[in-house]
């Protein structure tokens, strides 16, 4: 953010230089302003750290923080010197999602980690919705939400758990028989590996013996409960 810092051999005599521990919440606002992170790893790293000062600011640097440009976005997995506004993103992503963003990489550029997302929201991000399209989308056609994964299965169970986790914000809805999920299949050697199957093709069964002799698709562990939903 364009601060200077004290040598490392002189750390331990700052105080009695004088010298701050963290910049105040003015000079916070004016660094992320006026120098924003060019790429993902540097902005996760400076918003981790405003998480921390969280409490210096206050209720007026939150509204201003709303207004500024500073998240970097991704398009087509590269990052450009392109920033926007926090509470502008959804409607961005709203208008353009299905013409030039595949929906996993858009996922990956706006998610900094927990600590970071934490400093984003406060600025007026909101991932809920943007969980939300997906939600709606995978209910309206499982298919072409796969499809927007690229066919990738990490991808799309990476989508699946991001949609669990807000799930209890949305109404109750069916899938389709035909519909597609991410599953688990135990192979020969007894591994379990993770691959796509219709609904109709997916089981939550508890009994070992039936599971043996008939190997179905099971849901993975940390999706059972969202899988009883529509299964």
């Amino acid at each position: 953010m364009g601060f200077n810092i004290i040598r490392q051999d002189l750390r331990s005599k700052a105080g009695e230089f004088g010298v701050r521990q963290n910049p105040n919440r003015e000079e916070l606002i004016k660094g992320l302003t006026e120098n924003p992170p060019k790429n993902k790893n540097k902005a996760k790293e400076i918003f981790e750290y405003l998480n921390t000062q969280q409490e210096s600011f206050t209720d007026s640097d939150w509204k201003k923080l709303k207004d500024f440009e500073f998240i970097p976005i991704q398009y087509e997995s590269k990052y450009l010197n392109i920033f926007f506004l926090p509470n502008y993103i959804y409607e961005f992503i709203h208008l353009f999602i299905y013409l030039f963003i595949r929906l996993n990489d858009f996922l990956r550029c706006v998610d900094f980690g927990t600590n970071a997302n934490k400093f984003l929201a406060k600025c007026g991000v909101n991932y809920d919705l943007l969980f939300e399209d997906a939600h709606r989308l995978l209910f309206k056609s499982s298919r072409e939400l796969w499809d927007l994964c690229k066919k990738n299965t990490k991808n799309y169970l990476h989508i699946l758990e991001k949609i669990n986790d807000v799930y209890n914000k949305f109404p109750e809805k069916k899938l389709n028989k035909d519909d597609v999920l991410i599953a688990i299949k135990t192979d020969s050697e007894g591994n379990n590996n993770y691959c796509i199957a219709t609904v109709k093709e997916i089981y939550i069964n508890d009994d070992k013996v039936y599971h043996k002799n008939l190997n179905p698709f099971t849901p993975p562990e940390n999706l059972r409960d969202f899988y009883k939903f529509f299964l």
